[in-house]
Formats: C-alpha cells, structure tokens, sequence
C-alpha cells in the first residue's frame, strides 16, 4: 500500500462533478409532494443522480502539520450519473441501467491526489409498497486509477476492472407530474486489484447515500 508523508500541507477537496446535479436533484426530489403518479407514461424514462460513498482500504495517507492527517480510500467518494429506467408500468419488478463518474481527491498547492473510476450499474428494482423499493444489481467500475502528484513524485497507480454486487433500499416521494424523486442507502461490495500486480488487492466495499430523479 503506498503511503506519503508530506509535512505542513493543508490540503482541500476539489469540487466534485456530483455538485454540479445537487441543485438540480434536490429540488426535484426533496420539495415533491407524496401523492399517486399518473399512470400513462414512457417505457424507457431517463434517471439522473448524484451519491456520496464510504468505505474501504486506504490507499494513500497524507502526514500534515499538528499530527493531523487526510487519507484516499478505495470506496470513498462522490458520484453523478445519468441512466435509463425500463418502467414495466404498473409491474412492482423495473430495471435501471446507469453510468457516471466517482471520484475522490485532495489537494493543495504542493499536492493533488485524486482517485477516478468510471463505472456501469445494472439493478432490478421491487417496488412492493407506493413509499418503499429495494434493489438488487451489479456494478462494474472500470478506468480505476489513482493519481499522485508531489513536490518529489508524480505517479499513476492503475487498478483492474471490477465487478461487485450492490443491496439498495430507496424511499420514493412520487410527485404530482410522472417523475419519480426517491433517496436510498446502498451498499457495494467490491475490491479492486493492481493492474500490475495480482498479489495488491484492496477492499473497495462501500456504504452510500443516493439522490436519484426518474423522468
């Protein structure tokens, strides 16, 4: 595992692309009023969305002054996403496909460190209750790459593709028009491996909270 200590840093994190949507999801999802949708709608319906992750094995830690530190870990981040939602009308089974960005990075004048994959989830989605929707699916993340940039060092740490599992429970607040606002707690259980190196396998299993909208 590598590590880097670098003294009387005082590092802040980049804006992530996810904060860019934040707008855009909470006033689409959180200012709706719970009431029944209407029943005529598209069988394909865009979804767009944006989650905050925890988790995993720490990749990098960063020494700063006061004894504090900052770390990467291989299941932190945020993340924005764009995918298609296959509505079966008035079935409780659906399916959404979705594909976006996750990322986690730190930086300062001296340092940038950044973690990056790109990544493809697949669930089917059980809608048993109007308010309640639990989900089982796939996630690929693929593209893996953790950059480090220092006043001593520049370097590219590349992971393989990865496919793991993800258990999610959403609560809808369905909205007056055909969209569908929810929030869901997720989790992903994946590990990444050393493109390099087979032996370097890091815990990538995380615990995330999700905003999503479906057109």
């Amino acid at each position: 595992m590598p590590r880097f200590n670098q003294k009387h840093l005082r590092l802040k994190p980049r804006p992530s692309l996810a904060l860019f949507l934040l707008p855009i999801i909470l006033s689409s999802a959180l200012f709706q009023t719970p009431c029944q949708a209407e029943s005529e709608h598209a069988l394909y319906r865009l979804n767009l969305g944006i989650s905050i992750a925890h988790g995993g094995d720490d990749l990098v830690h960063v020494s700063l002054e006061n004894n504090r530190g900052a770390k990467i870990s291989a299941g932190n981040g945020a993340s924005a996403f764009v995918g298609l939602f296959f509505d079966r009308q008035d079935a409780n089974l659906n399916f959404l496909i979705n594909t976006g960005i996750f990322e986690e990075s730190k930086a300062s004048e001296e340092t940038s460190i950044d973690l990056r994959r790109y990544f493809i989830d697949g669930l089917m989605l059980y809608q048993a209750h109007r308010f309640h929707r639990i989900s089982l699916g796939f996630s690929g993340h693929f593209s893996n790459r953790l950059n480090i940039h220092t006043e001593t060092l520049n370097d590219e740490i590349k992971f393989k593709p990865a496919l793991g599992y993800i258990l999610q429970y959403e609560y809808i607040f369905q909205s007056k028009n055909k969209g569908i606002p929810s929030i869901g707690l997720r989790y992903v259980g994946i590990n990444y491996i050393k493109e390099d190196d087979d032996q370097e396998r890091y815990d990538a299993s995380h615990i995330g909270l999700s905003l999503n909208y479906i057109f």
